[in-house]
């Protein structure tokens, strides 16, 4: 040590200097390669990290969107579901058609089989009307599909009542849908 402090000593003014700014330099690069650098690449590594989780929160957000708009969905379908009428198909149709004044005239009601398609079952009936003129048809089939969820006629095979000329023999397949379970 005291060999370098001898040589310094003996070293010119502008000797000196030049190994002072060296020095310094040396310490500068030091300081930015071990301090600053670092600090700059975990601030750009916390910057990509703020905008995943904020790439991820806006996720989150349009999936709860859509979320709470299926759940209200869910509640009006679940809310109609509970609103069915509970009475059998048969007895229905066969209360239907004694408020429309055509219990008369039906020949017979018959259930014809279920249908399951996914959560939904079809439980399907089949009706032979005869003699019914075609405004009471008309009626008859609104009363059906309007006054209970889920009935729906689905096929009509209608052939001319040859005893009196403006009516007609009718056979409706009706299917009354409800959820699996119920």
């Amino acid at each position: 040590m005291l060999e370098i402090l001898n040589r310094l000593r003996s070293l010119s003014g502008r000797e000196r200097v030049l190994i002072w700014i060296a020095v310094s330099l040396i310490v500068v690069f030091l300081f930015v390669q071990f301090v600053v650098l670092p600090v700059f690449n975990s601030r750009n590594i916390y910057i990509e990290r703020v905008e995943l989780l904020e790439e991820r929160f806006n996720q989150m957000k349009l999936l709860a969107g859509r979320y709470n708009t299926v759940f209200e969905e869910y509640l009006a379908i679940k809310k109609q579901i509970e609103a069915k009428d509970t009475t059998p198909v048969l007895t229905y149709i066969d209360n239907l058609a004694s408020g429309e004044g055509l219990r008369e005239n039906i020949d017979y009601i018959k259930p014809r089989g279920e249908e399951k398609e996914g959560v939904l079952i079809g439980s399907r009936v089949e009706i032979k009307v005869d003699a019914i003129e075609p405004d009471k048809l008309i009626r008859f089939m609104n009363s059906l599909e309007e006054q209970r969820r889920g009935l729906i006629v689905t096929s009509i095979r209608l052939k001319p009542y040859f005893k009196e000329k403006g009516k007609f023999d009718v056979i409706l397949q009706v299917t009354d849908y409800s959820l699996a379970g119920e």
